[in-house]
């Protein structure tokens, strides 16, 4: 199926939903860019160094209510290489706990000729401001 000039398929999945908790540990993922079966709160902090300042900056601003969000993030994870989108959000749910959920996007439909090339902009994830 086409849209826009673009093909869509079913092997083209653009986005991942992962929920942890304030240690790091994964409480659900769609898991539908790359797989987090194998990832524990030690791995998941190992792999995304970054995730340290951001939790530890939304457990401090829990009253944010704006969701942090990065742009053209390069991501490789299990097999999985592309340029992300990410958004970070914090959550309770009805017993208080509080959960942060880390929207992935992919975005290599947009970049895939400069991906393929490796030329593509990218912010190099240690490289992450909040």
């Amino acid at each position: 199926m086409r849209n826009n000039d673009y093909e869509l398929n079913d092997d083209h999945v653009k986005c991942q939903c992962l929920t942890f908790d304030e240690s790091g540990k994964i409480l659900g993922s769609c898991d539908s860019l790359f797989s987090t079966t194998k990832l524990s709160a030690t791995t998941l902090n190992r792999k995304f160094p970054f995730l340290a300042g951001i939790i530890s900056f939304l457990r401090d601003n829990s009253s944010r209510t704006e969701p942090l969000f990065f742009p053209q993030v390069e991501l490789e994870c299990n097999n999985y290489h592309s340029i992300c989108d990410f958004t970070f959000m914090i959550s309770k749910d009805a017993l208080g706990v509080k959960r942060i959920i880390w929207m992935i996007y992919d975005n290599s439909i947009h970049f895939h000729h400069l991906i393929k090339n490796n030329t593509a902009p990218k912010v190099k994830i240690s490289s992450l401001n909040f």
